[in-house]
C-alpha cells in the first residue's frame, strides 16, 4: 500500500497530529508513505513500522492539493492502490486497519470512505454543524452535475470523507492544478466518475476534530472555483439545497434539518476570499 499524506505544519499541535496519523498506519500494511510537509519543518522520529518513507518539504506552502500533486508525481504509474490520508487524520485506528486489510485482499480501483458521522469544525463556523451542512450541500450539487441523483438510490456517497483509495494509474490521470486548499476530493470523484469508474464504499468510524485550518469562506471559494461548478445555474443550487437533507438524511436529525436551509443561505452570502 502506498499512502500520501500532505501536511501543513504551523505549530507544535500540527506536528503532534501528523505524528499520530503516521503512527496509526498499521504495521502489517507494508505501507510506503509519501509525506509532503509545508511551512514549518517538523522534527519526526524514525517510523520503523513503514516499508519506506519518502519525505519532501517546502518552506513555502504548495496548498493541500499542490502537495498531493507533488507526491503523485513521485509515485510509479502502475495498478497498485494509493491511499490519500489527511495529516490530521480523523479516522479511528481500527477502521484504518480494516481498510488496509480489505485493500490487501480485494482489487481496488476507486474507493471512498463512508463516515458514520461528519464532525468537523471551521475557523468561522456559524454553528457546530456548519461543515456538515456545507459538505452535504456540495456533495449534492456534485451529484446533480454528474446526473447521479437516482430515484432508486438508497444511499449517496460521502464524497468528502477524507479517505480515498485510488489505483495509481487513475490517480495520475487527474489534473489537480486548478485546486486550492479545498475541493480536491470533489474533483477526484467528478473526474473518475466521468470516465466511468464506479466507486466502492468502505465504512469508517470517524473521530471528531474541532480544530480546523479551513474557513467557510475558503471552502466556498475553492469549491465554486472548481471547473465544473463555475457558473452553475441558480436553479441547480436551489435544487441541491432542497434535496440535500433527503439524500444525506443519515447524517441529520430533526433539529439539524430545521436549520440547514437558513445556514446554507447565510454561507452563500459570505464574501469570497479572492
Amino acid at each position: 500500500m502506498k499512502i500520501i499524506v500532505p501536511a501543513l505544519v504551523t505549530d507544535d499541535e500540527s506536528v503532534v497530529l501528523l505524528d499520530r496519523t503516521i503512527r496509526a498506519i498499521p504495521s502489517n500494511s507494508n505501507a510506503e508513505l509519501f509525506l509532503v510537509t509545508q511551512g514549518m519543518r517538523p522534527t519526526l522520529p524514525d517510523y520503523n513500522h513503514l516499508r519506506a518513507l519518502h519525505w519532501s518539504h517546502f518552506d513555502t506552502p504548495l496548498k493541500k492539493w499542490g502537495a498531493v500533486r507533488e507526491a503523485v508525481a513521485s509515485i510509479p504509474i502502475d495498478s497498485e492502490p494509493v491511499m490519500l490520508l489527511d495529516a490530521d487524520n480523523s479516522i479511528a485506528a481500527d477502521s484504518l486497519q480494516g481498510l488496509c486489510t480489505y485493500c490487501a485482499r480485494e482489487e481496488v480501483a476507486f474507493l471512498v470512505g463512508e463516515r458514520d458521522r461528519i464532525a468537523l469544525g471551521a475557523a468561522d463556523q456559524l454553528s457546530p454543524n456548519s461543515r456538515l451542512y456545507l459538505e452535504i450541500f456540495t456533495n449534492t450539487l456534485l451529484l446533480i452535475v454528474l446526473d447521479e441523483v437516482r430515484p432508486e438510490a438508497t444511499q449517496y456517497p460521502d464524497v468528502q470523507s477524507g479517505l480515498y483509495v485510488v489505483r495509481s494509474d487513475l490517480l495520475h490521470s487527474i489534473d489537480f492544478s486548478g485546486v486550492g486548499n479545498y475541493g480536491g476530493e470533489l474533483l477526484l470523484y467528478h473526474d473518475l466518475c466521468r470516465t466511468g469508474v464506479q466507486p466502492k464504499s468502505y465504512p469508517i468510524i470517524s473521530v471528531a476534530r474541532t480544530r480546523s485550518s479551513y474557513s467557510l469562506r475558503t471552502i466556498i471559494d475553492d469549491t465554486f472555483n472548481l471547473r465544473f461548478f463555475r457558473g452553475v445555474p441558480s436553479n441547480v443550487v436551489q435544487r441541491a439545497k432542497m434535496i440535500a437533507p433527503t439524500l444525506y438524511s443519515r447524517y441529520l436529525d430533526a433539529a439539524t434539518i430545521d436549520h440547514f436551509t437558513s445556514e446554507i443561505d447565510r454561507m452563500l452570502r459570505l464574501p469570497l476570499t479572492h
